[in-house]
């Protein structure tokens, strides 16, 4: 098998020693824009003239070959960046079983770089082999590149049509890890196909239940079902504790989970049936030998309206079955060994053919087809061994059977049959979801929440299955701009910054520097300029050249230079107080370091520490800070006053599907997403902000974000079908909140408000944004507004466990390595569930 990662090219190749060769494989080219990747044809109008099936006339193979694969959609891009599985093909451009793996290597004549492909297939391995062996460095980079493509198998030559997604420079961070390390794409579901990376190399394996071990490699050609990727699947499941067989063949829908008994189970179980678990586990009681259904309510009626025959079942021979399986945790009672045992049924009084059948309820058995019967003892088991530790079913059954083994003669159930009894059964708890998802004491309008996201992911390819896009279209809203937010443009900004010591990303200033005499008088001139004539003066008043500013102004300023909003910086939009005392110290000159005012500075202290520090530092209250006050004021208020509030007509009505990617039963959607003028001119990214990095898995969704109160519960769930990024929280407290929270704590809160302000300045307005404590020290481009720690005097933010939802999040991680393998429908079931779960052990 060939390896395709760290390829290494040549033509008239220069020699070159060891270290030049591994620098040149190495570096990256510093613009990316250089690289001349594969030319893309524009076959669209060919390929839709093609017949796939059964052509009508004579058509090019390989225009047959890419029109096939188009169709099948049976090409991948793989982890490994620049390789890709694509199907085998016929020569007469039919597509076989096989998979080839297709890889991308680049070469350079020191001034462009360009890529080819190289392949595994028989056709092309000797080339591939005689690539893999020569150097980067190519002197006639033209003829080499000419050359080599006109010997491209068909394969490669089909690579340059398929409609593959740009690649990410982000994802070479990620390509170095070591051959021996196993890496798992996992391609499709029904039937099962994976990629498996082993020993630097791809391979494409299925499932093949007609072969002994129910594996085949579909891109060796030896060896097929005990291949080195089949062994390295097996021992990655191993290591992750799945069951391969059963944990990665979700073939059926979680609507068609389904058994005899129907009736709900009560959590935690009712006294009574307490009472029947005890009798069992002290013996005084076993299993019934006549399993018949209970005696009917007389409003108690058939789908056909017939009431129930209230007759004894047993006095009537109303069998329906003698077979009968009780299975318990590490053994199971069969009628051949034990007590024979009899299912009956009932009648109905009609002419019907109607039956009802045993539930099992009042013995703690579930019916899952009347002759296999599973213990209430052995679910309830698994329920809290996975929602506690994250044990598989897969790992309590390989448990069980060790167990049985040791210490039992008898048999005990087969996973399959346990995976249905589980499936039915967590359908079967009578849980209210409404209630475990809302918090007693903050009801459905939690005042405070704590957010972030976790990467418990689905499979992509099946996310279309659950995840629609919404059709109804509305006018636009206008949100506010930030150049109407911010304190001083971007020229002005980086000038300031310096003379107050700000070094870029870095949160600690600078203790010498300034501005040069000719910068600074050229700040004045642009300030003044730009109406900032108070600064100005402040500035011209507390500056020397080649000196940083004064104390208390350089903090203060340092502050307002950053490219921050203002009410980002001082968030008290909502807070009324704060404005009359801020309204105040600009009419009447308000002293707040003087003892009689000392409730205005608390209360300053509590909203606004930024500014609270600045006021109790200056050494008076002249008319130019006054004024500077002023001018903050009304860019605090400016993302409210720039633009008009929304009307009703601008959300959109649910449609009657929803959206089965989001899980929030307290809070159910008050209108569809909205559209924004922002969204249409997303502001370009600019250097001195914050930003959240993401690096996604090539196959899975990039996972689940939630939504916790300040007391610990979750209030529910969205599956993310893109990076995350502010829109998630967003859209959640936008369309499903009756109001915006106070305080919303989040990893990303100060991209997560210049996004609400984009968008909905007036719904936000009374919200706080602040960045968890310990992930405040990434923000470095951040201003202290957003600091969570500086409000130190606000006890309803500096009491709160701002980690409650990674340490909530840290226990759905263990469950990551089956529920990954799940379908969106059963990857949600079980998601909430837990979720439902840890609610109700902390409420209790």
């Amino acid at each position: 098998m060939l390896s395709f990662e760290k390829v290494r090219s040549r033509h008239n190749v220069k020699s070159v020693g060891a270290g030049t060769k591994n620098q040149l494989l190495k570096s990256k080219p510093k613009n990316t824009s250089q690289i001349e990747r594969p030319s893309v044809v524009d076959l669209s109008d060919s390929i839709k003239s093609l017949h796939v099936t059964t052509p009508a006339k004579k058509i090019n193979p390989e225009k047959l070959y890419v029109a096939n694969l188009m169709a099948s959609r049976r090409y991948f891009p793989l982890t490994k960046r620049g390789q890709y599985a694509v199907a085998d093909g016929e020569e007469d451009g039919t597509l076989t079983r096989k998979y080839c793996i297709v890889g991308m290597c680049e070469f350079s004549d020191g001034l462009v770089t360009k890529e080819l492909y190289v392949c595994s297939c028989a056709q092309a391995v000797t080339s591939s082999q005689r690539i893999a062996a020569l150097d980067s460095y190519v002197e006639s980079l033209q003829d080499f590149v000419s050359d080599e493509a006109n010997a491209y198998c068909m394969h490669r030559r089909a690579m340059q049509f398929l409609p593959f997604p740009e690649l990410e420079e982000a994802d070479t961070d990620h390509d170095d890890s070591d051959d021996d390390t196993v890496e798992i794409d996992q391609l499709a579901i029904d039937p099962l196909l994976v990629a498996v990376y082993f020993d630097g190399a791809y391979g494409v394996i299925e499932a093949a239940p007609k072969l002994r071990g129910g594996l085949k490699c579909l891109t060796c050609t030896t060896s097929i079902s005990r291949c080195e990727h089949i062994h390295a699947y097996r021992s990655w499941a191993k290591d992750n504790d799945i069951a391969i067989e059963t944990e990665l063949s979700f073939h059926t829908s979680s609507t068609s989970f389904s058994c005899v008994s129907n009736e709900k189970i009560p959590y935690p179980l009712p006294a009574q049936l307490k009472s029947v678990f005890d009798d069992y586990e002290a013996r005084r009681m076993d299993f019934p030998e006549r399993l018949v259904p209970v005696t009917p309510r007389d409003d108690d009626v058939c789908e056909h309206g017939n009431k129930w025959d209230s007759r004894c079942p047993v006095n009537n021979s109303w069998i329906q079955s003698t077979s009968v399986t009780i299975h318990k945790l590490h053994s199971s009672i069969n009628c051949d060994d034990d007590i024979p045992r009899t299912v009956y049924y009932r009648p109905t009084v009609g002419s019907c053919s109607c039956r009802r059948h045993y539930d099992g309820q009042p013995d703690l058995l579930l019916n899952i087809d009347d002759r296999n019967f599973v213990y209430y003892d052995v679910l309830f088991h698994f329920l809290h061994a996975m929602i506690n530790t994250g044990m598989p079913l897969a790992g309590l059954h390989k448990t069980s059977l060790a167990t049985n083994k040791c210490m039992s003669s008898q048999s005990l159930i087969p996973l399959y049959l346990l995976r249905r009894a589980w499936n039915c059964f967590a359908r079967l708890l009578d849980l209210d979801y409404c209630t475990l998802f809302t918090c007693a004491k903050c009801g459905t309008d939690p005042d405070i929440v704590v957010c972030d996201a976790t990467d418990v992911g689905v499979r992509k390819d099946l996310l279309p299955h659950i995840i629609g896009e919404t059709t109804i279209t509305t006018a636009p809203i206008r949100g506010s701009k930030h150049a109407d937010r911010v304190f001083f443009d971007s020229t002005t900004r980086k000038l300031v910054g310096k003379l107050c010591g700000v070094q870029g990303k870095r949160r600690n200033r600078a203790k010498k520097g300034g501005l040069k005499a000719s910068e600074l008088k050229h700040l004045i001139r642009e300030l003044i300029k730009n109406g900032h004539k108070t600064s100005a003066d402040i500035i011209s008043k507390y500056s020397r050249p080649g000196k940083l500013m004064e104390e208390p102004y350089a903090t203060l300023y340092a502050e307002l230079s950053r490219n921050t909003p203002v009410c980002g910086i001082f968030q008290v939009s909502g807070v009324r107080e704060v404005h009359d005392i801020l309204g105040r110290i600009v009419q009447e000159g308000l002293d707040v370091r003087q003892a009689k005012n000392a409730a205005d500075l608390t209360t300053l202290q509590r909203y606004c520490p930024v500014l609270a520090k600045f006021l109790s530092c200056v050494s008076e209250m002249t008319v130019p800070v006054r004024e500077l006050v002023k001018e903050i004021l009304q860019l605090i208020n400016s993302p409210t006053a720039t633009c008009p509030v929304p009307r009703s007509h601008c959300y959109p009505r649910m449609s009657d599907t929803g959206n089965a990617n989001e899980f929030f039963p307290s809070l159910p959607r008050k209108h569809a997403d909205p559209t924004y003028e922002a969204d249409k001119n997303r502001m370009q990214r600019s250097g001195d902000e914050c930003r959240k990095e993401s690096w996604g898995h090539q196959t899975l969704s990039p996972g689940i974000f939630t939504v916790y109160c300040e007391h610990g519960i979750c209030y529910g769930f969205t599956l993310m079908e893109s990076h995350e990024s502010p829109r998630h929280p967003f859209l959640i407290f936008l369309t499903r909140f009756n109001k915006a929270p106070r305080v919303i704590v989040y990893d990303n809160a100060c991209k997560l408000h210049q996004y609400a302000l984009n968008r909905e300045p007036h719904y936000f307005k009374n919200s706080y944004f602040l960045v968890d404590r310990f992930h405040w020290r990434g923000h470095t481009a951040c201003t202290e507004g957003y600091n969570m720690a500086a409000y130190r005097t606000l006890l309803s933010i500096n009491e709160l466990n701002s980690q409650v939802n990674e340490q909530e999040n840290a226990g759905i991680q263990r469950l990551k390595g089956h529920l990954s393998y799940m379908n969106p429908d059963n990857f949600m079931f079980h998601v909430g569930l837990y979720y439902a779960m840890r609610n109700f052990n902390r409420v209790v």
